[in-house]
């Protein structure tokens, strides 16, 4: 074995840093968390005693991920630690300060910084993805009147560093809302698509096609607003052809690691819709997990650990199902190409995959009824 370790930032996206504990557990890879503080939702699960440093502040600081790189290092003998790139907020942070951080004996399992802006704004990735003959759509010149519509930031950041996020715009209320607290110039607008969710699942190799794998989903229920995924079950769309250029596009932009790209299929057109892309883990990880998908493992396997064959015989999982993200804050449940009646219908077999209500996160799972 290697003698490397996986470094998980916790406390944000916990729904895939647990994911990924589970898989490093049952993989045996060594991995050490740091904790966001105290009240770290990871103290709710069996992996609390993973846990070696927990966080007296939020701030992040290239000084704080050398001390903790090198006294791992100089601790355990690891020749090399990676750092999982769980959130948006971290792998931006990561790749700003990359130099100093690898300097440590880490490394960061991610593309440049320009590369990773260019897929992961959601402007420049729509543009490259028009560019490539891909379905994106329809954008507006200014803010429209005829609503719904969806208003996405030009980049992860506004000129004054806040973090900006998409607002679906579905009445009058909303749209004045928007006006009033919102800097227009920040935002461009591009019509609502209705219809089926999926989510193309990847990783793409840096240097070994044979280490790339494909997997996809098609979203059920999720939180309102665009918020997390509730209910999800398993998709062909990774061996449609789409999806296959999407994989060479992003193989001609020297792209490698993980990704995640949303599509929305209009069955009036029957055409598939660019939505945005994340470079990183996302909420439903767990999936993936479950059904056997490596994408955990060709990730480590090309940063130079010894992975295991993935099992040769396992039951595929129908559903990914987070009963903790109904709630009432996360109403109304948005539902894609599904109904209430069709959930109450199958919720006696939707609940045996609950990803919380198991026995190394049972805790959690109460804490959020």
């Amino acid at each position: 074995m290697s003698n490397r370790a996986v470094l998980v930032i916790s406390g944000f996206n916990n729904r895939a840093v647990i994911a990924f504990c589970r898989w490093a557990t049952d993989n045996a890879i060594p991995f050490h968390i740091v904790a966001s503080s105290q009240q770290d939702p990871i103290f709710l699960t069996e992996y609390k005693n993973r846990v070696s440093i927990t966080r007296e502040s939020p701030q992040l600081s290239p000084e704080l991920f050398c001390m903790w790189v090198e006294s791992m290092c100089r601790q355990y003998g690891y020749e090399k630690i990676i750092i999982l790139p769980s959130t948006e907020y971290l792998n931006r942070f990561l790749l700003k300060n990359r130099v100093a951080i690898e300097s440590a004996g880490c490394a960061i399992p991610l593309v440049n910084e320009d590369l990773y802006r260019k897929i992961s704004d959601k402007y420049s990735f729509s543009k490259l993805c028009a560019s490539y003959g891909l379905d994106v759509p329809v954008e507006f010149d200014q803010l429209p009147e005829s609503l719904p519509f969806v208003a996405k930031p030009h980049s992860y950041l506004s000129a004054t560093g806040s973090q900006l996020i998409p607002h679906l715009i579905q009445d009058t209320v909303e749209l004045e809302r928007f006006r009033k607290n919102e800097d227009v110039s920040n935002y461009f607008f591009q019509e609502f698509i209705f219809g089926q969710s999926l989510y193309l699942l990847a990783y793409i190799s840096k240097e070994n096609p044979d280490n790339t794998i494909l997997f996809s989903q098609e979203n059920l229920m999720q939180q309102s607003k665009g918020g997390s995924i509730v209910l999800a079950r398993s998709s062909g769309f990774h061996l449609s052809e789409i999806a296959s250029r999407y994989v060479a596009m992003l193989g001609e932009q020297n792209y490698f690691g993980l990704i995640m790209v949303e599509v929305r299929r209009d069955p009036s057109r029957d055409r598939y819709y660019m939505i945005e892309a994340n470079p990183r883990l996302w909420g439903p990880m767990q999936f993936c997990v479950d059904n056997n998908v490596d994408l955990l493992g060709s990730m480590l396997k090309d940063n130079k650990f010894e992975i295991s064959k993935p099992k040769m015989f396992f039951t595929p999982t129908e559903y990914y199902f987070w009963s903790g993200g109904i709630t009432e804050h996360s109403q109304p449940i948005a539902y894609h190409s599904y109904t209430a009646d069709d959930f109450a219908n199958n919720f006696y077999k939707i609940r045996q995959y609950d990803i919380f209500a198991r026995k190394d996160t049972i805790e959690l799972f109460i804490n959020e009824l």
